[in-house]
């Protein structure tokens, strides 16, 4: 007998110690995370991806909490007092983990287009998924024995099975099969840009340049989520058949925390790329609509704009504006009967980018610059990059290959999603 309270006070003290530890993890990581809760959540409308992030900021905290009370501070260790604990504990975390699925299924779909052939199929694995979690789990449920031993506060237990593990198996079965998906796009798209010579165009952190760059975040993230929670996992299956039996899920809180804080900080860091995309200089050129002066908006990264609209077609109209957008200066003088209009890369009438040289004599404008031969040279690079990239984007669709148009599809669903 007293080797079985030894014992028994031992695993205790392990399973209480771990969860003060994990209580603490999950309580910084909300405190360093809080600007960017408040940031991309509080501040943002709702949708089906804040309800997903809300989900796991706060999940965590619901299921550490709770383990807190009834592992440590639990007075009354009556066997039905600890019984409901532990489903309530239980709960928690199949939550926490049905969650973390959810998430990583959701971008998979968005990414696959939002198509309804794959939201058939993600939600039916997911079904499946979740009803062969929910058995294991109630199978592992009805394995507790709590001990009528009061060893302080909280309360004291054996599992007599280790069904719990056919969950993680599961779990990593479906996390797998989003990180297959996921790569499989990515490749598609890596494939289709390097087949075409498509060069997405640098300035500006445009849609082209967005969609690469979200594709490329999400892969890396998913790779990275992956590899940590199947070390997370594959310890935890190990702690379960090597343990006693007052131990096998002493790990099962701190995983549901883990997946949830690293979903987080996935649906975080794509929020953070998302935004640094269109961050530094960009512009919106309007394209041109008939006479006059078609609509010019530049944007600059350091807080400058320009915006022009408007026009006229009498033949003694004389105006003269003068902004800065960077380093270039437009002057704008004798706008009689001008057709401006920027597209991307071209402005009709041999008028390059960006206010970038002198148009043809007669026009009316006057470009004044104040750029090196070096910036000159990258400039007119880019132009004939921009160039080449919309006409093999035109031939495309023509072609009917679709798949730019695709990919603005996804990545506008996408946008939608997140």
């Amino acid at each position: 007998m007293t080797t079985v309270l030894r014992l028994a006070a031992d695993n205790l003290k392990i399973f209480r110690l771990t969860t003060v530890a994990n209580t603490c993890l999950v309580f910084y990581e909300y405190s360093i995370k809080f600007d960017d809760e408040v940031r991309y959540l509080w501040q943002r409308k709702p949708s089906f991806a804040s309800t997903l992030l809300t989900f796991c900021r706060y999940l965590p905290i619901a299921s550490t909490l709770e383990a807190l009370y009834s592992y440590v501070l639990m007075s009354n260790t009556s066997g039905s007092r600890c019984l409901k604990g532990v489903i309530a504990n239980s709960s928690l975390i199949y939550i926490q983990f049905s969650v973390s699925v959810l998430v990583l299924f959701t971008r998979a779909y968005a990414v696959w287009g939002a198509t309804r052939r794959m939201l058939y199929i993600l939600t039916a694995i997911y079904a499946v998924a979740s009803a062969g979690t929910s058995y294991s789990l109630y199978l592992h449920i009805r394995g507790y024995l709590p001990l009528d031993l009061h060893i302080g506060n909280g309360c004291v237990f054996v599992i007599g099975n280790t069904h719990i593990w056919y969950a993680l198996v599961i779990h990593i079965g479906c996390e797998t099969l989003a990180l297959i998906l996921l790569l499989i796009k990515s490749v598609q798209h890596a494939s289709f840009m390097k087949m075409n010579n498509v060069r997405m165009p640098s300035a500006g952190g445009g849609s082209g340049r967005r969609s690469v760059n979200l594709l490329m975040v999400m892969a890396q993230d998913g790779i990275g989520y992956f590899l940590l929670n199947l070390a997370v996992t594959v310890t935890n299956v190990i702690v379960m058949m090597r343990v006693g039996t007052g131990l096998r899920d002493f790990l099962l809180t701190v995983h549901g925390a883990l997946q949830n804080i690293l979903c987080a900080r996935l649906l975080f860091h794509l929020q953070i790329i998302n935004d640094a995309a269109f961050d530094g200089t960009h512009h919106n050129y309007h394209y041109p609509h008939g006479p006059g002066l078609s609509g010019i908006e530049f944007a600059s990264g350091n807080g400058m704009d320009m915006e022009m609209s408007g026009g006229s077609t009498d033949s003694d109209v004389t105006t003269t504006t003068m902004s800065t957008v960077g380093k270039e200066k437009v002057k704008e003088k004798d706008c009689a009967g001008l057709e401006m209009g920027v597209g991307v890369g071209v402005v009709p009438g041999g008028m390059r980018t960006r206010a970038g040289a002198r148009r043809e004599a007669g026009t009316g404008i006057e470009v004044v610059e104040v750029r090196s031969r070096e910036e000159e040279e990258a400039e007119e690079a880019e132009v004939v990059d921009i160039e080449i990239h919309e006409r093999r984007r035109s031939r495309i669709s023509e072609s009917g290959a679709g798949a730019v148009g695709e990919t603005e599809r996804r990545r506008s669903r996408f946008s939608g999603w997140w």
